[in-house]
């Protein structure tokens, strides 16, 4: 087994080394160590000589002072944005009023060309003697000949003077004759005593309740009972088999009875209204009394 260790240097060149005998490519290692030191030694003349190119670089690609103080200065930055901005606003404004003056232009031009049209046009006195000459003349009448149909429908129209009496009014006769006199009233009866009654009564819901009145062996001649038993049948319900469902009370229906009196009185103003004296309006109206009562 050899002591000798072989490599190659950073150029490429291959270095044997002995441990044991202490050289390196057969010449002594400490000999080589000392060469190497003085080869490394740097000339002052190539030294100063790099460090004054270095320098001159230096000069070249960095800043100096005085730019690097000015960029790094805010007061510095924000005046000189302020005044690229001051100057940019107003040439902003510029075109901003620029434009606008030239749409106001164009607007006036337009409004004066069309009001210059309008304006002759109306100084134009052929144009207005022909919209007068379209016009009536001032003293132009119409006849009843001049307007269609007038006088056949004055002909259809009743006189002034005319009235209606009874008997030219068809059937009024009769149905004042199915009225009750307007004098008329009901007699009040008696019972004798009535023990029980039974009754059903049908729901809104459709069920079926067994109802019994209360009884009165008396009878209803007394004022009391005739009370009693009015208060009851008003208080029953009862509901319109309908599709609206109304439910209604005895004395509902009571109280929407109208007075005999009120109502003659009221059918003959109706009549009167109808049919008045003297009115050419009225005369027209074809309305039948017998439908109106």
């Amino acid at each position: 087994m050899t002591d000798e260790f072989l490599f190659q240097d950073n150029k490429n060149h291959t270095v044997c080394i002995n441990p044991t005998k202490g050289t390196l490519n057969e010449k002594p290692i400490n000999e080589l160590l000392l060469k190497a030191d003085i080869d490394n030694k740097a000339d002052k003349e190539y030294v100063d000589d790099a460090i004054a190119k270095e320098e001159e670089r230096a000069n070249k690609a960095y800043a100096t002072k005085e730019d690097v103080e000015k960029k790094a200065d805010k007061t510095y930055v924000d005046d000189e944005l302020a005044c690229v901005t001051s100057a940019l606003v107003k040439k902003a404004y510029k075109e901003y009023v620029d434009e606008k003056d030239n749409e106001i232009k164009e607007r006036v031009d337009w409004y004066h060309e069309r009001t210059s049209k309008i304006l002759k046009t109306k100084a134009d006195t052929g144009w207005v003697s022909g919209c007068l000459d379209l016009k009536a003349d001032k003293n132009h009448t119409h006849t009843i000949a001049n307007i269609a149909n007038l006088q056949e429908t004055l002909n259809r129209k009743s006189d002034v003077g005319h009235t209606h009496t009874i008997a030219n009014i068809a059937n009024l006769q009769e149905k004042l004759d199915d009225k009750a006199d307007k004098n008329h009233t009901h007699t009040s009866f008696t019972t004798v005593g009535i023990e029980n009654i039974l009754g059903t009564v049908e729901e809104t819901g459709g069920d079926v309740l067994d109802w019994k009145p209360p009884n009165f062996p008396e009878g209803l001649t007394s004022d009391k009972n005739i009370t009693t038993m009015r208060y009851i049948r008003c208080r029953d319900v009862y509901v319109m088999e309908d599709e609206n469902k109304v439910k209604f009370t005895a004395q509902d229906l009571y109280d929407k009875k109208a007075d005999k009196k009120e109502l003659q009185t009221l059918k003959t103003e109706i009549l009167q209204t109808i049919y008045p004296v003297g009115s050419i309006y009225t005369s027209m109206n074809s309305t039948r009394p017998e439908v109106v009562l």
